[in-house]
């Protein structure tokens, strides 16, 4: 009987959220349409999660193309005995997501590491917009939803959920924007050859 309901009961996920951001795809990537994904707000709170046995496995960046390293996850797999059992490099692709046509965007919204990798198109294309920081780049999209004039910078994952438009895609100044994602649990897993 334990035997069947293991494989009735679906693989659960932790990954950086909120829902609609590149650690949902990476996630998604590597588990695939049927595990049951959990946004969780830190890297530190994945990690928990999965060494108290809540989350069969977490997804987390560890570093990008344009930034390096993610500080946060190198810093805790110091302190964990969790494994590395996959790994994604996802490719970044940014876009400008918003209401208002191009020329009505007074203000942008996103993580710092994303106005970092457009800084190039924004100079060329948006000059004049503020750039505001926020937490997540579905936040992002989410503020640019309720305000008139406002972008954000972000996955076209958070377009449709927030009722946004692609007004300007691959937006990122390198086409070589990557992020390296692993998957982690408490299982080793053998050599692949």
């Amino acid at each position: 009987i334990s035997s069947s309901r293991a494989l009735e009961k679906s693989t659960t996920v932790a990954f950086l959220g909120p829902l609609h951001t590149f650690s949902q795809l990476a996630a998604q990537r590597i588990f695939g349409a049927t595990a049951e994904l959990h946004p969780m707000p830190t890297v530190n709170d994945i990690f928990t999660e999965v060494e108290r046995q809540r989350m069969d496995y977490g997804v987390v960046p560890v570093e990008s193309s344009m930034g390096g390293g993610v500080s946060d996850t190198l810093d805790r797999f110091v302190q964990s005995d969790l494994k590395i059992v996959n790994e994604v490099l996802l490719h970044v692709s940014q876009n400008l997501l918003s209401r208002s046509p191009l020329e009505k965007i007074k203000r942008i919204y996103s993580k710092d590491q994303s106005f970092y990798q457009c800084r190039n198109w924004l100079q060329a294309n948006l000059p004049l917009a503020e750039r505001i920081p926020v937490s997540s780049t579905a936040e992002a999209a989410r503020i640019a939803s309720v305000e008139d004039g406002a972008a954000s910078i972000g996955s076209v994952l958070a377009a449709e959920p927030y009722g946004l438009d692609v007004v300007a895609e691959r937006i990122e100044d390198s086409p070589h924007n990557y992020t390296r994602f692993f998957a982690i649990g408490r299982q080793v897993v053998g050599a692949t050859g």
